[in-house]
């Protein structure tokens, strides 16, 4: 859900709250232990009225990506697959039993705007359908229910505040609001300097990166200046007059006595300054 970064209003001392999902649904989802027969798995997870920060603990495997990520991926219109829909053993009634994800967001400024623009671009009414009960609360509803036919089709209905909707208009109102991250993915791209790099730009501004951009390549015209500059001086033994004339006949004690003179007159001006 949405963080609970909170800011001060510039003429008031109000916190201004934040979007935030208040629970997560999930009936009878393949791999869900049934309570009883004729009776669907279910599990609700509880954010509460102002969630901020909620972690889901468990064992690896206890299916802690299936109730959350999994879940919010499906309600938001994700991919499903019919593996995910429970089989039916024998004579269990399950079958009858739809595969049920819901979730309840409470809805603030930015995103109650966008939800309203989308849900009146997909010609819903962009009012009725956030309101909850007449009160202040902005609750957005999602609900997806997935059922097998008898050929072991896969059906798909959409929800959004009891409204049947397309599964395209789902995921265009639902998915915008959430972001879901892939340890993995995420962990390897930490690992190359260049995607950490691309991280940090997404918060620095424009006018920044462009000027950084320019003295990165302001540095590397004077770093190929330098190094000419050095190849110059390491190729320059004797002065370019005399290195031009072929007839010279420099021998290698000449060049010493030559060096030894200079550094004599070095010494002498060392002497009178």
């Amino acid at each position: 859900g949405e963080g609970c970064n909170e800011e001060l209003s510039s003429d008031s001392k109000t916190p201004h709250p934040s979007s935030h999902i208040v629970y997560i649904d999930s009936s009878n989802i393949a791999g869900m232990v049934r309570v009883s027969d004729g009776e669907s798995a279910g599990i609700r997870i509880e954010f509460g009225p102002e969630a901020c920060l909620v972690a889901v603990t468990g064992e690896s495997g206890s299916g802690k990506s299936l109730l959350v990520s999994k879940a919010i991926d499906l309600v938001t219109g994700g991919k499903a697959v019919p593996s995910l829909v429970p089989t039916p053993a024998g004579e269990s009634s399950e079958q009858d039993i739809p595969s049920t994800v819901e979730m309840t967001v409470n809805l603030y400024e930015p995103q109650l705007s966008l939800v309203s623009t989308n849900l009146q671009r997909f010609g819903v009414d962009p009012f009725i359908p956030i309101l909850h009960n007449g009160s202040n609360m902005r609750l957005l509803h999602l609900k997806r229910t997935l059922s097998l036919s008898d050929s072991g089709k896969l059906k798909s209905v959409c929800r959004i505040n009891d409204k049947h909707v397309s599964l395209k208009t789902l995921r265009q109102i639902a998915s915008p609001l959430f972001t879901r991250v892939d340890v993995g993915v995420a962990s390897s791209a930490l690992g190359r300097p260049a995607s950490r790099l691309t991280m940090l730009d997404t918060g620095v501004s424009d006018g920044l990166k462009q000027n950084c951009s320019q003295m990165k390549d302001i540095y590397k015209e004077a770093r190929k200046r330098t190094e000419r500059i050095k190849h110059d001086l390491a190729s320059r033994i004797l002065p370019s007059s005399l290195e031009r004339n072929s007839n010279a006949g420099f021998d290698e004690e000449q060049r010493e006595l030559l060096e030894h003179w200079v550094d004599e007159l070095d010494s002498f001006e060392t002497r009178i300054t």
